[in-house]
């Protein structure tokens, strides 16, 4: 039985629940429980994270935007310097004017492969309560889960969520990386239900940038009824499971399972070294409260800024 002297509080360490739930929530739970708890139940984040993939995704995200409101290149640049960190080159060759590149591509090939926006990019958190009827079950979902979704697009005669994907890797078969895919499947529920009709699946505009070249496709990620009814059984059960722990748990991470199989692989976990950290005189405390910071997610605020975005909140 370990001993901790003093309670987490002590360290400046408190836990509560997300605001909401979304993909980088209940993802993480899907991936390890424990890494769910420090992220997003004490609301933790590596104080010196590296931040460039995420950083890199989120502003082409942004330019793209820009670009699609203003047709303005002076704006994009401008956009770019203030959302990237120093021009250093990382090892994959991504830099400031490397992402002005990109988007230079990307501005062509929206040109030649036109689309029709039918919504724009807003947060949108939405609830099926039981007892009405929805695209998936007679008696609803009895869920509540949000997101940011890009842009709903007709393209090729197909209506659904746009996703801009952003990787280092051009894999050849691209698709099979989204199926399944608990993101995607969550934006499809979302927008089936703005629809009232079951969306077929997702459009991604794919961005490869390394070093040697930049490439671009877009392709469509379908998916099933069945696909989105057993999504949404097992969000229903891990928003369950997190309901729980918190309640009966909300102190001690040990109740939340380590999955061990995630500390190293695809990445290693920020907080695998509070997880190796003695138990006993709170030393899980102290490393977290040296090597983290607090910066609780929410993704309809995801900067922490103290105005936040305008929220779409649908109850059907």
């Amino acid at each position: 039985m370990s001993s901790r002297i003093l309670p987490m509080a002590s360290y400046g360490l408190h836990a509560q629940l997300p605001a909401s739930f979304d993909h980088q929530a209940t993802g993480a739970m899907g991936e390890c429980e424990r890494m769910f708890y420090w992220r997003h139940i004490l609301g933790r984040e590596r104080s010196s994270q590296d931040r460039t993939a995420l950083n890199w995704g989120k502003t082409m995200h942004t330019v793209s935007e820009v670009w699609e409101t203003e047709k303005n290149p002076v704006l994009v640049q401008e956009t770019i310097e203030k959302s990237l960190d120093e021009n250093i080159e990382d090892k994959y060759g991504r830099t400031k004017g490397r992402m002005f590149e990109a988007f230079l591509k990307y501005a062509q090939f929206q040109a030649t492969n036109p689309i029709e926006v039918l919504r724009t990019e807003q947060p949108t958190l939405l609830t099926c309560d039981s007892g009405t009827s929805c695209p998936y079950f007679d008696g609803g979902c009895g869920l509540t889960y949000g997101g940011r979704i890009d842009r709903v697009i007709r393209w090729q005669g197909m209506v659904g969520p746009l996703d801009i994907k952003t990787t280092v890797m051009d894999d050849q078969d691209p698709i099979s990386e989204y199926r399944p895919s608990h993101q995607f499947q969550g934006y499809v529920w979302v927008v089936s239900h703005l629809m009232n009709d079951h969306s077929w699946g997702i459009i991604v505009d794919r961005i490869v940038t390394n070093k040697s070249k930049i490439d671009i496709k877009r392709f469509p990620v379908s998916f099933t009824r069945d696909n989105i009814r057993e999504w949404v059984e097992n969000e229903k059960a891990l928003q369950a499971r997190i309901h729980h722990l918190y309640e009966t748990s909300p102190e001690d991470e040990t109740a939340w399972i380590q999955n061990y199989f995630r500390c190293q692989k695809p990445w290693p976990c920020p907080f695998r070294d509070a997880c190796l950290a003695p138990r006993d005189g709170g030393f899980r405390y102290k490393w977290l409260a040296q090597h983290t910071v607090e910066r609780r997610w929410d993704f309809r605020n995801p900067d922490g800024d103290e105005v936040t975005t305008p929220t779409t909140e649908v109850n059907v």
